[in-house]
């Protein structure tokens, strides 16, 4: 069917606002191999790998059972069996090599005539064909489909009685689409099991990832941008962080090559990737698998820190701008919670103490932000931009927001 976000049920779909969904029948509308055909080491269904051709047989014949099921669900010649679901093919020979021989299976048993089409499907269709694909392709197939049926119009025929009745094919002729408008959420698997809340759960998670999300684009750029400003600028050595290498011999002499994980951004470009999990950011995780999910985050935005910070501390150490104030140059990483080691330390035994902010915009275009720094309250302070242009500082609006600090943080300012 076609999923179109318009509110309105009269609405047209139109390709800017819909989706084609095509699941409906396959497995009771979630994803899996069929019952007793899950080949995975997890599954406990009797493999077919070993059996006599009986055996084979019969199985196949439940094999195709299930199909003749789902093809009764749903329009069109082309269906999608999704033989898989969560955590499987650890073992992936194990279960290709069962799909290899199911495969082979239904194509042989259909051609000598131990098994009949006419047997599962009825008058509906005289073959199957069955065959390792992709969403891309099934997509494809169901296109075509429809496009089938619009060529060729449903037809009626008469009974032995003189009965119009409606050709076998015609209930399964996919000339529109069912069109189906508003939400999937939230929706129940069984009594008094809701799925919900994947927009508003564990909202300090969602804004982990984005802040990883974020902290991991920027590092990457100013990467590049280290790299451009050494090699070219100051015709010196690109700085090199300690990376894991392991040793290649090639032709007898041995080769020093990165590691596959010795990218400095690795530990975060790996936690960001996890956590594209739909049960990570979306917030379905267990209370211990979300505390993991933020420690690797947070684990890895420290680590890209630490190669960030020294190299911008290499490039922005300039006499005429910081005079060597940048040597301590560090990142908070908790200024959600108003704590920031740096601006809190300066200001404890110094009032004319003067710290200096890094700001990086990381996007395509100007922004205009309010950057928010904890300080003391009995403090009176005054912020400026450095233009590099001009070699000079310009005064910038600054207010002082007194902290409620509802939440009791001790090292908050």
């Amino acid at each position: 069917g076609i999923w179109s976000s318009k509110t309105s049920p009269s609405s047209s779909p139109s390709a800017s606002s819909s989706v084609f969904w095509g699941l409906t029948g396959s497995n009771r509308g979630n994803y899996g191999a069929p019952d007793n055909f899950c080949f995975d080491s997890l599954c406990a269904d009797e493999p077919l790998v070993g059996l006599s051709e009986d055996d084979l047989r019969t199985r196949t014949r439940g094999f195709l059972n299930s199909v003749g099921i789902q093809a009764s669900q749903t329009k069109g010649r082309n269906i999608l069996l999704t033989m898989g679901s969560d955590f499987q093919y650890a073992q992936a020979r194990k279960n290709y090599q069962n799909l290899d021989l199911l495969i082979d299976a239904v194509g042989q048993f259909l051609r000598d005539g131990t098994l009949n089409a006419s047997d599962f499907f009825g008058d509906r269709f005289d073959s199957v064909r069955i065959f390792y694909s992709t969403p891309e392709r099934y997509t494809s197939c169901k296109h075509a489909d429809l496009m089938n049926s619009k060529q060729r119009p449903n037809t009626v025929k008469r009974d032995t009685s003189g009965y119009e009745v409606e050709e076998s094919d015609a209930k399964f002729n996919p000339q529109n689409w069912a069109v189906k408008t508003g939400d999937f959420f939230p929706y129940a698997d069984c009594d008094h099991c809701y799925w919900t809340g994947y927009f508003s759960s564990r909202q300090s998670l969602k804004r982990l990832e984005r802040v990883g999300s974020s902290f991991l684009h920027a590092a990457t750029q100013i990467d590049s941008m280290m790299k451009l400003y050494f090699s070219w600028y100051k015709n010196e050595p690109i700085p090199r962080v300690k990376e894991r290498v392991k040793i290649k011999s090639t032709l007898g002499k041995p080769t020093r090559v990165p590691s596959w994980n010795s990218s400095p951004f690795y530990s975060l470009e790996d936690a960001m990737g996890v956590a594209q999990h739909h049960d990570a950011v979306a917030g379905t995780a267990k209370q211990h698998v979300a505390y993991d999910y933020a420690k690797l985050i947070s684990s890895g935005i420290s680590d890209a820190n630490a190669f960030v910070t020294a190299n911008l501390r290499r490039i922005l150490l300039s006499a005429s701008v910081s005079g060597g104030a940048l040597d301590d140059l560090s990142y908070c990483p908790l200024l959600n919670e108003t704590v920031c080691e740096v601006s809190k330390q300066a200001f404890e035994n110094d009032d004319n103490e003067a710290i200096y902010v890094f700001v990086y915009n990381a996007l395509a275009h100007m922004r205009s932000e309010a950057i928010s720094l904890p300080v003391y309250e009995d403090v009176t302070y005054e912020a400026y931009q450095y233009n590099s242009h001009v070699d000079s500082w310009s005064h910038v609006q600054a207010t002082l927001v007194p902290n409620m600090n509802y939440a009791q943080v001790a090292e908050a300012a």
